[in-house]
């Protein structure tokens, strides 16, 4: 339902009890003098003492429907109008003008607002276009491929990340341009984990790796929430050549009492691993992104000690041995079997990249190294 809508209701809803009251007050006074009237004389002081009273709750009445009046223009005047300002804006920049600016109006808190969202503005266009300045090189030049990666490449220091335990493998194929990667972004409230997985090996795949980075670690240091952040990141990559990826967010509060919450866009199952050797598969909670739609359920639960997330592209899945055989989700959880429950996500990379080289050594091809491999393991520190 509409803010404006909202109101409306609500100040109707105010107004529909005040009058009541007002023509019960009156109702009574009138019933009240009736009765005074057959048991007393006359009396013209009373009379005027209760007309006077009369015009006073009259006047009440009409003065609280004024106040209504007012507080009704005055809202939608200081808050209405300068949201509707904020979204149309918006709309225009969704929509691919991005060289038009939020206008900052209405009270301090909604100005605020409207100012940080331009502010992500900026950075999303530059982020744009120095991505955008270097697509011909990219194709022009193979030795800028390892320029990418490195730009693409997680930068988090396990120093910041408190109070989360985190390793990873990130295996880019050889030879090739990949738009895949993986990272942590952290606001005050904790810290967001990213795997995007980008179609194809070409210079189209790394513009849209660079750009769906730069939304999500813009969006995640502004503090918005994930849901829009997909969205934004999915209309991204709308725009380059029709490029489609998978994704999985994972956002880690710092108050362990608060609960994860994640969403996965047509990602292959991340996978909890608890003490006790069993585990749950998170699977997607909707479409790919950039052009299969734009609504992701947000998913959620407490992430307690002992309790380790892998997340995993579908290179490592889709690892092929000797015999044509797939990895997939068995060989992740045949790998992290043996785990005890003391083990972190140290031992858990250890096991799953032995098991991972272990499994393509006799392919003729190698074909192992010529696959996107990431896999990244959590969990909380423990005391």
């Amino acid at each position: 339902m509409k803010l404006t809508t909202r109101l409306w209701l609500f100040l109707g809803a105010v107004s529909i009890v005040m009058g009541s009251v007002a023509a019960w007050e009156i109702r009574a006074y009138e019933i009240a003098r009736a009765h005074v009237g057959k048991v007393l004389p006359q009396d013209q002081e009373l009379i005027h003492v209760g007309n006077q009273l009369a015009a006073t709750i009259a006047a009440a009445a009409v003065v609280d429907f004024l106040l209504l009046a007012l507080a009704s223009y005055f809202a939608r005047r200081w808050v209405i109008i300068p949201l509707l300002r904020i979204r149309k804006d918006l709309n225009r920049v969704s929509s691919g003008e991005l060289n038009i600016g939020i206008r900052a109006t209405g009270p301090l808190e909604i100005a605020e607002t409207a100012k940080a969202a331009d502010d992500m503005r900026r950075s999303l266009v530059d982020q744009i276009d120095r991505t955008r300045s270097i697509e011909s090189s990219i194709s022009a030049e193979p030795t800028l491929t390892n320029e990418v990666r490195a730009a693409l490449a997680t930068k988090f220091q396990r120093s910041k990340i408190h109070p989360l335990e985190v390793y990873d493998i990130y295996q880019a194929a050889e030879g090739v341009t990949s738009g895949d990667w993986w990272d942590i972004f952290s606001n005050e409230r904790g810290h967001v984990i990213v795997q995007v997985d980008i179609q194809g090996h070409d210079a189209g795949a790394a513009i849209a790796g660079l750009q769906s980075k730069a939304v999500f670690e813009t969006a995640v240091s502004s503090g918005i929430d994930i849901h829009r952040i997909v969205k934004a990141a999915s209309d991204t990559l709308a725009d380059v050549e029709a490029k489609i990826a998978t994704a999985f967010v994972l956002e880690i509060p710092i108050d362990p009492k608060s609960p994860v919450r994640w969403i996965s866009a047509g990602h292959p199952p991340a996978v909890v691993l608890y003490p006790d050797g069993t585990h749950k598969l998170l699977n997607p909670t909707g479409p790919m992104l950039a052009g299969f739609g734009k609504v992701w359920d947000i998913k959620q639960f407490l992430l307690e000690p002992g309790m380790r997330i892998m997340i995993t592209s579908d290179g490592l899945l889709e690892l092929r041995n000797s015999k044509k055989e797939f990895f997939e989700i068995e060989g992740l959880l045949a790998a992290t079997a043996n785990l005890s429950k003391n083990d972190g996500p140290r031992e858990v990379i250890a096991n799953i990249s032995a098991a991972m080289k272990d499994f393509a050594a006799h392919d003729e091809l190698n074909h192992w190294i010529h696959e996107d491999v990431t896999v990244v393991a959590i969990a909380r520190e423990q005391a």
